[in-house]
């Protein structure tokens, strides 16, 4: 199916089963009825904006190598025990209200089958496909892909212990299974409105194979951790309730959420919200493309990677579950910063399923789970080399997208707003510097050193050689300005504004001084040169910056003459320009009688970057 776009998507969502209503609208379905998903009136994009820019992929990689110290935590294990402790203490820490169930690992499930076969989702829609041969098998010499089409390679569960060659790991993997009931952990961000409806976002924190299970699943873990963090920050309400579950026993047949959907079921509408829609995330960071003829992969990303989400199209709810899937794609396509999404039809052996006949269910994943996954394209997958250092920044990035994917479109599903947004506007898309141009140099040359400023995983960034002073096409008067940067060691940047295109900003307009203030170069600075100072002008307090290597955000208000500059949170600079009378400083320092001009990053010989760019004018 080709991509849609949002006023078609929007159509086909409101003539299907999810009905696109107003906020107020009540959506507890009749039993039996489709689940009335509710998108948001207006979408408030500056909202969603505000609530992707605060995912970092330095925060979900920490996330994935703390899971990491617990090795493959296998469900059962006193690994897998402390794992459960550490993610607790982890959501409580974000302001998540946590709660756990337990469940019998060795009751027997309602109905029999294997893992995956929730409803009527393992396998259904493949036809009347032979068997499969095993691949690199004289039977199949050529590893055959699925449906004998392209390539394959082996899979299987590694159950040998001695195989994994850092001895730490291995004997950190070898305690047993200790009998008795497992533990699973979730939190929920309440809703402000409408309490007692909810959104479940799921992973699985349980692992198998002897490795770290740094990919299936501590990638899809991350990724709910990360959002049940930005959710419940002190400035973000949400009209309904959101769910972030982190299931165990995944890997022995899908039971926590079965046990879940077992206990709670029953529950709606009483001491269970209503269930609105559930969103898996299993193995979300290798998609390094199709294995060659021998049964190799690239060792790198491949660049054209994506999320694959999918709906299983046998469940009663496939309807409803594939419109959820495209909104999905839809929210990729608008706010995630580096990867696209594919929707599938073919969702099975992942946590979702036991939902998909009750509610609008779906999963994402680095690859297609039945046509890729199980077709060998993830030599990881249950093996000892699923540790956190087998992937690259590249790998990172692919779950990184996942997360800014779920988050974008729960976040308009669930009605969320940030205090304070409202009304801001991106000024960077992310992607290209669209609505920037270069200033001028005396001569009339332009400002750019170098390549000039580079756009990068949703970064714009200058170096040592490379940068200028870039400025944005449009001038403004009163504003507030805010941004995130990231500094390196003596890095020193600055902010113009009201600056004309041509001349010294810092003369002609206003800087803000944007600088390392810890950094050795600058110890006998004048206390206007550090960091949010009005530039040789007014000084900033200082103490406020965080580390380098940190970001850091800020917001610069200028309203009439009135300049204030805040960072991380705290007023560092509260100026009237007028109280400035000293006739030295403002012959200096003409631009200060400007009333307008442009907004530019002036760069200085170093690298900083800056990311989440919006303006909001007043």
């Amino acid at each position: 199916m080709r991509f849609m776009s949002r006023r078609l998507l929007a159509v086909a969502f409101a003539a299907g089963s999810i009905a696109i209503a107003g906020a107020q609208q009540a959506r507890t379905p009749p039993q039996g009825q489709a689940t009335i998903i509710t998108l948001q009136q207006p979408a408030q994009q500056d909202n969603v904006r505000a609530l992707v820019g605060r995912l970092d992929l330095e925060k979900y990689r920490a996330t994935i190598k703390g899971l990491t110290q617990f090795g493959d935590r296998r469900e059962g294990t006193e690994r897998n025990r402390k794992a459960v402790d550490w993610i607790e203490a982890q959501l409580k820490s974000y302001g998540c209200e946590t709660a756990r169930m337990s469940y019998d690992p060795n009751r027997p499930r309602p109905g029999g089958g294997g893992r995956g076969q929730g409803g009527r989702g393992r396998g259904a829609g493949r036809g009347t496909q032979p068997p499969r041969t095993p691949a690199g098998t004289p039977e199949d010499p050529v590893r055959r892909g699925a449906g004998g089409k392209g390539y394959g390679a082996r899979t299987g569960v590694n159950n040998d212990p001695q195989r994994q060659q850092n001895e730490e790991l291995r004997a950190l993997n070898m305690g047993e299974v200790i009998p008795g009931n497992v533990d699973q952990v979730y939190c929920t961000k309440v809703g402000a409105t409408r309490p007692g409806e909810m959104y479940i976002i799921g992973g699985h924190m349980d692992g198998i194979g002897y490795g770290e299970a740094a990919n299936d699943d501590g990638s899809g873990t991350a990724i709910v951790m990360e959002l049940a963090r930005v959710f419940s920050a002190l400035d973000v309400t949400t009209d309904v309730s959101i769910r972030f579950a982190l299931w165990n026993g995944e890997e022995g047949g899908l039971k926590g959420a079965r046990a879940y959907v077992e206990q709670r079921q029953a529950l709606q509408g009483k001491d269970e919200p209503t269930w609105l829609g559930m969103i898996q995330h299993d193995m979300m960071m290798f998609d390094h493309g199709m294995p060659r003829p021998d049964g190799t992969l690239s060792p790198q990303q491949r660049p054209e990677a994506d999320v694959n989400i999918e709906f299983q199209e046998n469940s009663k709810m496939a309807a409803a579950s594939q419109k959820l899937a495209w909104l999905l794609k839809n929210a990729n396509e608008r706010y995630a910063t580096d990867y696209p999404a594919t929707v599938g039809s073919h969702m099975q052996s992942t946590d979702s399923v036991p939902f998909q006949d009750i509610v609008a269910a779906i999963s994402l994943r680095e690859n297609e789970r039945r046509d890729h996954i199980g077709f060998g394209w993830d030599p990881h997958w249950h093996q000892p080399t699923d540790v956190f250092s087998t992937f690259s920044d590249q790998d990172f990035r692919l779950g990184l997208n996942a997360a800014q994917t779920t988050l974008a479109a729960v976040a308009q599903l669930a009605g969320a707003n940030v205090k304070g947004e409202t009304g801001f506007t991106p000024l960077f898309n992310g992607k290209d510097l669209s609505g920037w141009i270069y200033g001028r140099r005396g001569n009339g040359a332009e400002n750019r050193s170098g390549k000039g400023y580079q756009v990068e995983n949703g970064v714009i960034f200058s170096t040592k050689e490379d940068g200028g002073n870039l400025y944005t096409e449009k001038a403004y008067g009163d504003f507030a300005f805010r941004f995130e940067f990231r500094l390196t060691e003596n890095a020193n940047n600055g902010i113009g504004i009201r600056a004309p295109l041509q001349g010294d900003a810092a003369y002609a307009g206003i800087e803000i001084q944007v600088l390392d203030d810890s950094g050795s170069q600058y110890t006998t600075l004048r206390p206007a040169q550090y960091h949010g100072s009005v530039y040789d002008v007014v000084p900033a307090k200082r103490g406020f910056q965080k580390p380098v290597g940190e970001w850091n955000s800020e917001e610069i208000i200028a309203r009439g003459r009135r300049i204030t500059v805040i960072l991380n949170g705290t007023t560092i600079v509260d100026a009237d320009l007028n109280d400035i009378k000293d006739d030295a400083v403002l012959k200096k320092h003409p631009g200060l009688a400007n009333a307008r001009g442009h907004i530019g990053f002036l760069g200085h010989g170093a690298r900083v970057e800056f990311r989440n760019i919006r303006i909001k004018e007043l």
